[in-house]
């Protein structure tokens, strides 16, 4: 899998553009892959739930009924757990990918792989293959999100 992706990039004779488009075809394919397996209707019922039973627990506090807000607490509980669930499929798809990434551009590219006309806090200007594949992933990730209403 790793000679596939090396084979692309060396195709590539500008590292900063063969790790800029890595980044976007990346962030693409974790962006469709999160879309398949978590389901957003889903989601978005248990946030609504998640509204609801706080909602109940407050009014549960206010009147001071240990009863209700054990209950509401407990309700909170476990539908908080299925919310935690759909979203860690999502953090392990994502961890996964990146880490065979970020260990594939790693061994690849190695110091200082482009230089930008402004300074990042704590990174400068110029970046390592690492970092400027991570700044444009999180520049794309956030366009396809405003773009796709994610």
């Amino acid at each position: 899998m790793f000679e596939q992706f090396i084979a692309i990039l060396n195709t590539i004779s500008y590292p900063p553009l063969a790790l800029a488009l890595l980044a976007v075809a990346v962030t693409c394919l974790i962006y469709v892959l999160n879309r398949l397996i978590v389901k957003r209707q889903v989601l978005e019922e248990i946030k609504a739930r998640m509204v609801e039973i706080r909602e109940n627990l407050n009014l549960a506090q206010q009147a001071k009924n240990m009863e209700a807000i054990e209950k509401w607490m407990k309700e909170f509980v476990s539908v908080n757990n299925k919310y935690v669930k759909l979203t860690a499929k999502s953090m392990i798809i994502t961890a996964a990918v990146s880490i065979i990434v970020l260990t594939l551009i790693g061994s690849k590219y190695s110091g200082n792989v482009v230089r930008l006309p402004f300074e990042i806090p704590y990174l400068g200007s110029a970046l390592s293959g690492v970092y400027w594949y991570v700044f444009v992933s999180v520049i794309v990730g956030w366009l396809i999100n405003k773009l796709l209403g994610g």
